[in-house]
């Protein structure tokens, strides 16, 4: 029998630009692994929640991964995004595309900026000289674009969950 097995591993071994589950703070919480731009080793790892139900308020933010460690289920085969039509201003946008990549706006939890992450690389750096704005983004299947693993416009409710 062929067996598919997850690949699951320990957050503290991620490399930047990972899409995962965050296993230890519940199914649900979808996350991606960065690292400052210059910067090496684990201890400079920096997970970025996608979607946390018990922690609304974290998504965006970098944290420090000996913070939030635990086990990661990491998701193969998926590509990010944007929706043509929703170009936006470069102030009204959700993500922003420059020297093809897609970066994703952090915060520090208080609605300041935190930089910007490259959703290919897991880098994050401080601006960027010239970008695009959309307004809506999505994670979808490589094989199959109409299989949605996460979307920016969907509530957490519609959002998919481990399994």
């Amino acid at each position: 029998m062929e067996v598919r097995a997850p690949n699951i591993k320990a957050t503290s071994e991620l490399v930047p630009g990972e899409l995962f589950y965050h296993l230890g703070a519940g199914g649900s919480v979808l996350c991606i692994a960065g690292r400052w731009a210059g910067a090496e080793g684990a201890a400079e790892l920096r997970i970025v929640p996608l979607v946390y139900p018990q922690s609304p308020q974290s998504v965006g933010v970098p944290i420090y991964e000996t913070h939030f460690s635990g086990k990661a289920l990491v998701l193969d085969n998926v590509t990010a995004e944007v929706l043509p039509k929703t170009y936006a201003p470069y102030s009204g946008a959700a993500i922003y595309g420059s020297s093809g990549s897609l970066f994703l706006p952090l915060t520090n939890g208080r609605s300041f900026s935190a930089g910007l992450l490259n959703l290919q690389t897991g880098e994050i750096v401080d601006h960027l000289v010239e970008a695009s704005g959309f307004s809506h983004w999505r994670i979808v299947n490589v094989d199959d674009s109409d299989d949605v693993i996460w979307d920016a416009g969907a509530s957490e409710d519609e959002q998919g969950q481990v399994g």
